[in-house]
């Protein structure tokens, strides 16, 4: 047998595979904790990510240096069908690959990339999480009412709950906007877009005893006709409603 031939199966044997894996990868850590310094806990989950490519690898006598693009998009599909990782955790994997080649590359220990042409999995939009009622009583239970912002407060969550309102809307909300007879606010949205949004008698009724109580209070005729303001009689921001 040609010389040059033993040598190279020698080289793609499991156990050569299995230490040339074992070798990047103590090399990348190293390099994650002295050079990017990275916590334990970070490179632990770029470590877990990592791990699943070389035991994907291993399994099919793949080198590190000899990963293509097909073995990175079967092990991303093999990891979402099984149930293995969630989309977020594919996510993460497929930057903690990207980074890990990324040094290959800067080692002249690979050419080309692999990942070059991967993109993260999509992650799907998810509905906001909504108190409950008896979240609301239990928040508004909290609230003093014989604070001078006490009534605000209650409105504030009041208006907030039982009519879906963004924070942004809320600060942006006018008394002009308010239509208390019909029961309905005129919200301005994103984009500029309005909409009608009921609101309920509770609300209203929060709402105006606030309002009874602001007019004592020194307001700044440029925020008049904003709903929400704060003691000074300025308009309201979103980290004030925070």
């Amino acid at each position: 047998m040609d010389i040059s031939i033993k040598h190279y199966l020698n080289l793609t044997t499991p156990a050569n595979i299995s230490a040339d894996w074992a070798l990047c990868l103590e090399d990348y850590f190293t390099h994650l904790t002295l050079e990017k310094g990275l916590s334990p806990n970070s490179i632990a989950a770029y470590q877990h990510d990592i791990e699943l490519l070389r035991d994907y690898a291993e399994s099919k006598s793949i080198a590190p240096t000899l990963v293509q693009q097909s073995d990175i998009e079967t092990l991303i599909m093999q990891v979402g069908k099984d149930g293995a990782l969630g989309p977020r955790s594919q996510v993460r994997l497929v930057s903690g690959l990207r980074g890990f080649f990324n040094y290959l590359l800067l080692e002249d220990r690979i050419e080309n990339s692999p990942m070059e042409h991967i993109a993260p999995p999509r992650l799907g939009e998810h509905l906001p999480a909504v108190l409950s009622p008896a979240e609301v009583d239990a928040m508004e239970a909290t609230i003093d009412l014989s604070d001078p912002l006490g009534h605000r407060n209650l409105a504030i969550l009041e208006v907030l709950y039982s009519c879906g309102l963004r924070v942004t809307e809320l600060v942006e909300l006018r008394i002009s906007q308010l239509y208390s007879a019909e029961g309905y606010l005129r919200v301005v949205g994103k984009g500029n877009k309005e909409r009608l949004v009921p609101i309920g008698e509770r609300a209203l009724h929060d709402v105006k005893l606030y309002l009874g109580q602001r007019v004592h209070w020194p307001i700044k005729p440029a925020f008049a006709d904003y709903l929400f303001l704060n003691q000074r009689g300025a308009k309201l921001t979103r980290v004030m409603v925070f």
